[in-house]
């Protein structure tokens, strides 16, 4: 019996000094809060994979009050977006000392707030669309006065909706990681990683965003379902700049200006305004 509890007994294996989330470079992280964090990665992983099934094409209607509304909510969400901007970038810069878990969170937050006001800019900036629209009429003069203009080349009306102008109508996944940098930030509050004033950032930006997004989806929708353009904020907002400049009274005169412009965004897009004014 001794020689057998000498040879062939199982040794006691000393408990680990650290939880395995510890390893993994996820403190406070238990098992239950990190299968939530899988979960919650695969729904909006899936809502953002099938709003690019969604038929962007067909006939949509615009309401110009309520793109109205959302362009001043815009001025909101972009006026918060520029004041938030520095605290985060100063406390990780800043002389206090801060835990690791406060820098991952002040870092999604800073990428956060730049991307928003990358996408925020784009979808509401009309420059890129005027463009196109003006070269679109060059391109009809040009065939129009047969005219051999080697040093001009306009990219065909149709090749580029096959490109470029329908992937971003479907949404960017580069667009929607603005987003997904804050609802990172809230989901380390709510497991606890960090305390929920420390991500107040990402809460105003979630909360601002949800009032933009309804007010976009009120003014028009291209496709895509009210949960898909919720969790893909540039499926609901990169539709929105083939109509804006249509609030510029400068820019519609009369009817046929308003046509050419109708006329242009259904080549370029597929979509065919209902306009309601």
């Amino acid at each position: 019996n001794l020689m057998r509890a000498m040879f062939f007994s199982k040794k006691v294996e000393p408990p680990l000094e650290l939880p395995v989330v510890e390893t993994w470079g996820m403190p406070g992280l238990d098992g239950h809060e990190a299968s939530f964090f899988v979960m919650m990665i695969c729904i909006l992983a899936t809502l953002r994979w099938s709003s690019t099934f969604a038929s962007y094409t067909g006939e949509r209607t615009l309401n110009m009050q309520a793109l109205n509304r959302a362009i001043a909510t815009k001025e909101i969400l972009w006026a918060y977006l520029n004041a938030g901007l520095l605290e985060p970038l100063l406390t990780i810069a800043g002389s206090e000392e801060i835990t690791e878990k406060q820098l991952i969170v002040n870092c999604l937050q800073l990428f956060g707030l730049m991307s928003w006001i990358y996408l925020i800019f784009d979808a509401f900036d009309t420059s890129d669309v005027q463009q196109a629209y003006v070269y679109r009429k060059l391109q009809k003069q040009r065939k129009a006065d047969a005219a051999d203009l080697p040093w001009l080349t306009i990219t065909n009306i149709k090749q580029k909706r096959r490109s470029g102008v329908m992937n971003d109508l479907s949404g960017s996944a580069t667009r929607d990681a603005a987003l997904w940098f804050m609802l990172s930030g809230i989901f380390a509050a709510c497991a606890g990683i960090v305390s929920h004033r420390e991500a107040a950032h990402s809460y105003a930006v979630v909360g601002l965003w949800a009032v933009l997004h309804h007010q976009s989806r009120r003014a028009t929708s291209w496709g895509a379902g009210y949960l898909q353009t919720l969790f893909s904020p540039s499926a609901a907002l990169m539709p929105l700049e083939y109509c804006i400049l249509l609030t510029d009274v400068e820019s519609i005169e009369d009817l046929d200006a308003l046509a050419e412009w109708r006329g242009f965004v259904a080549d370029e897009t597929g979509v065919s305004l209902l306009i309601e004014a």
